[in-house]
């Protein structure tokens, strides 16, 4: 039997939404998918840092500091409302913590810290970022066509 992670069921709103925002598998093109993703929490006003990126960071934490594992760590307080969107982030979180952990595995407490601020600051940049924007846009209208297609 194998010890592999249990994968969610990725329905076709949450693959359109993965679709839109991820274009690749490295830390990089992790942290811009959160970003878009984040972006959708991020609209109406200036969001703060922490009201934006407060799970990511504790997820991010429990892993890196605690030892949490990361199944555990992915399902702590998801952001959103709505269940494909929190879908959406919990893949790409645990892909982004994955790999986060594997590289803070020999780091000095004092560099963690300094990388997972620079992780969340970068998230943060990116889901406020004005060409962010039509990533949103898109975003809203997939949750918004799902929810004209149940209608019917």
């Amino acid at each position: 039997m194998s010890s592999m992670t249990p994968q969610p069921i990725i329905d076709e709103k949450v693959k359109k939404i993965l679709d839109l925002v991820k274009k690749g598998d490295s830390k990089g093109d992790l942290i811009l998918a959160l970003g878009r993703l984040l972006s959708v929490k991020a609209s109406g006003g200036n969001p703060s840092v922490y009201s934006v990126t407060k799970e990511i960071r504790r997820s991010i934490e429990l892993v890196s500091k605690s030892g949490i594992d990361i199944i555990m760590a992915k399902y702590t307080n998801p952001p959103f409302d709505s269940e494909a969107l929190n879908t959406a982030y919990r893949i790409l979180l645990e892909e982004l913590l994955k790999k986060l952990d594997e590289e803070m595995k020999d780091m000095q407490p004092m560099w963690r810290n300094k990388l997972i601020n620079l992780v969340i600051e970068n998230i943060y940049n990116i889901a406020t970022a004005g060409e962010t924007e039509e990533y949103k846009n898109q975003i809203l209208k997939i949750l918004k066509e799902d929810r004209n297609e149940s209608s019917k």
